[in-house]
């Protein structure tokens, strides 16, 4: 019977340094070769997840957490921010001594190192780089990029779909209270990840669902992180990566080994997907 399969990217699929294990991509075809539906499922704008969509041949996705969405190759969903939500996050992070940056379905709005970061090879550089770096050193990089806040010029034309602020996890209730109407979540510790309320990857999950026509009790979802929560909570099974936080592998119905260490293919041989 058909599944409908939901992996994370980082820190599922692939590395810390962006590194996509053979083992996985080779699960990913076997998987597509038993019929199987593969969706990736990120907080990644979709630019910056299209090299491992490319690599593994897969053109369904959740991106930025649901708040944009792709089935077979066509855009089905997206969910703006609205423009005041937008300017009273910018000025409130920057009270907060923070930053913030803003995404829409083509591009980041920020600063020009910010744009850059849309370009394939200077991610891939970026991802190797960074995480041979202290999240400390990071925080500091990033904030001292966007030293200026945004003029509201650059994006009250635009359809932003996603915000995210130069926050430690310690923040995210603080500005979950502060704005009732996103969902603020994370999956790395260098950025808070804001989006609308009742956006989020699960969400994401029924929109794929329905376009496949397909049971929910066909679903399976992967992950690592704070933002994989309730996608791993919906699915009919779900698979936390070794390598993921502890508050994910409570809410699982499985514990694979980790992304280095060949936890995907362990958990579809587990789940006898193939």
């Amino acid at each position: 019977m058909t599944k409908v399969i939901f992996f994370d990217i980082d820190g599922t699929l692939v590395t810390p340094k962006n590194h996509l294990p053979k083992s996985t991509k080779t699960t990913i075809e076997n998987l597509q070769k038993a019929g199987h539906i593969p969706v990736l499922a990120s907080g990644r704008h979709p630019r910056m997840l299209a090299a491992i969509a490319d690599a593994l041949d897969v053109s369904s996705y959740i991106s930025l957490n649901g708040q944009y969405i792709v089935a077979e190759g066509q855009h089905i969903y997206s969910n703006p921010l609205p423009t005041d939500t937008i300017e009273r996050l910018i000025s409130t992070s920057y009270e907060f001594g923070d930053r913030t940056f803003l995404l829409t379905a083509e591009k980041i709005i920020g600063n020009t190192f910010m744009e850059e970061l849309m370009d394939p090879e200077f991610l891939t550089f970026t991802y190797e780089q960074m995480s041979q770096v202290s999240v400390e050193a990071q925080f500091e990089l990033f904030k001292r990029m966007t030293e200026k806040p945004l003029s509201k010029t650059k994006y009250e034309k635009e359809e932003v779909l996603s915000a995210y602020i130069h926050i430690t996890e310690e923040s995210d209730a603080l500005y979950q209270e502060q704005f009732p109407d996103l969902h603020i979540t994370r999956a790395t510790p260098l950025l808070g990840e804001a989006s609308m309320k009742g956006s989020h990857k699960a969400a994401g999950m029924e929109r794929i669902v329905d376009y496949f026509d397909l049971d929910w009790k066909n679903t399976i979802a992967f992950g690592d992180s704070l933002n994989d929560l309730e996608m791993v909570k919906a699915a009919d099974i779900g698979v936390a990566m070794g390598n993921g936080r502890e508050e994910l592998k409570a809410v699982a119905d499985y514990v694979t080994s980790s992304v280095e260490a060949d936890g995907i293919y362990q958990a579809v041989k587990h789940l006898e997907l193939i």
